[in-house]
This record gives structure tokens, C-alpha cells and sequence, in this order.
């Protein structure tokens, strides 16, 4: 299967499950949440109409200022959570703006 066609399956497959979907969490690494957001995505969220949370992954590794910069930045696109497995940090945030 050439690479075009690998493509087209796999955004069929986003679609599919984009259109089951009641809300969409959306994992960025604090370190780089730029780099590692997905644009094309986000779109789709947006043109099925669903739900999205961001959750700023790895928290414990970035100092507060930088992660609360990226955090009030995302916070204007989707509910955003700072999270940290390491340090089990917004867990009952992520729970909680799950259930909302």
C-alpha cells in the first residue's frame, strides 16, 4: 500500500472515531506543547462539534512560569489541565472536567 493511501485510510479512521466521540483529550507535552498539538485534528474537533480537553502532560518537568504561559494560552482553545503522572497532579481536575 503506497504512502497516499496509508494516509487516506488513517484519516478515514479519525473520522470514524472522531464521530463516536463524545469528547476529545487532547495529551501535549509541557516541555513543547507547540510541537506536539496536532492542527488538523483540532480542526476536526471543531467541525464534528466535540467536546475537547487539553491536558499539558509532564509538568513536572517545565518551571511554573512556562507551563502557566502555555496554560493560559490553551486555556482560550479548550478547558486545559496541568497534569504530572510523575508527580500525580490533576487527576481530580482531569476526572472532574471529564464529568462536567
Amino acid at each position: 500500500m503506497n504512502v497516499i493511501r496509508k494516509k487516506e485510510k488513517y484519516w478515514r479512521v479519525v473520522d470514524k472515531i472522531l464521530r463516536r466521540t463524545d469528547i476529545v483529550i487532547e495529551v501535549l507535552d509541557s516541555r513543547f506543547p507547540d510541537e506536539t498539538k496536532n492542527s488538523i485534528i483540532k480542526g476536526k474537533i471543531k467541525e464534528y462539534g466535540r467536546k475537547h480537553i487539553i491536558i499539558l502532560n509532564k509538568a513536572d518537568l517545565v518551571p511554573k512560569s512556562v507551563i502557566l504561559e502555555h496554560y493560559h494560552e490553551l486555556k482560550e482553545i479548550a478547558p486545559t489541565i496541568i497534569f504530572s503522572c510523575k508527580e500525580r497532579y490533576g487527576k481530580l481536575r482531569l476526572k472532574n472536567a471529564i464529568l462536567k
